[in-house]
């Protein structure tokens, strides 16, 4: 029983550890401050080309 709660509760932590390691998509983040970040990322990109 214990082995098998073990390894029910290892398999959710890797699941849950590789979708919180994934940004989220561009059109997933709508907030203010994230499409802010967005915006000064692609000027500083383009100013350095």
């Amino acid at each position: 029983m214990l082995r098998r709660l073990s390894l029910a509760v290892a398999v959710t932590a890797a699941s849950t550890a590789t979708a919180w390691a994934d940004p989220a998509p561009l059109s997933v983040r709508t907030d203010l401050m994230s499409v802010y970040q967005q915006a000064a990322a692609n000027n500083a990109d383009l100013a350095a080309a």
